[in-house]
């Protein structure tokens, strides 16, 4: 089961695929973040998702999100996928599964990751969550109209 609106976002502390720091605690402070986690690098579903993120990557901005990948993909995988997708946000290496399994998206047995989509509001909560393991276009729609909620109110909001 996964985290549930409301509930604290596990804090993120690591670097992405260039050897950046990101930090959620920090994150927040400049506005929402998204939060995708998906099953691996180069499949089909994981590039269209990507894809669909980075296509959506300007109107994120203009929400003032920032929008962070992970997945249990070493950092060299992604560092390949980001080039070859043309990615502008991070992706996150989550080889260890410590960050899967604070957010709950390690699949049962330890058999891969779940496609969700967390929004995390300002205030570290969970504001919307987006679990559609076939519809990698729904989590990019989602999260933006979480976001566009969020713009005009401070409570929160689900999808």
């Amino acid at each position: 089961m996964t985290l549930r609106i409301g509930q604290s976002a596990p804090n993120l502390n690591t670097r992405d695929h260039a050897g950046n720091p990101i930090c959620l605690v920090d994150m927040v402070q400049k506005g929402p973040v998204v939060l995708f986690f998906y099953p691996r690098d180069f499949t089909p579903l994981c590039s269209l998702e990507a894809t669909a993120y980075e296509r959506e990557y300007t109107r994120l901005l203009g929400h003032g999100a920032q929008v962070v990948g992970v997945s249990t993909d070493a950092v060299d995988s992604h560092c390949r996928f980001a080039q070859e997708k043309e990615l502008s946000y991070p992706l996150v290496s989550d080889v260890s599964r410590s960050i899967v399994s604070d957010y709950k998206v390690l699949r049962p047995f330890g058999l891969g990751v779940r496609r969700v989509t967390y929004v995390i509001s300002t205030d570290c909560a969970i504001c919307g969550v987006i679990h559609k393991e076939l519809s990698a276009e729904a989590h990019v729609k989602g999260a933006l109209a979480i976001l566009e909620k969020l713009k005009g109110t401070t409570s929160t909001v689900g999808p």
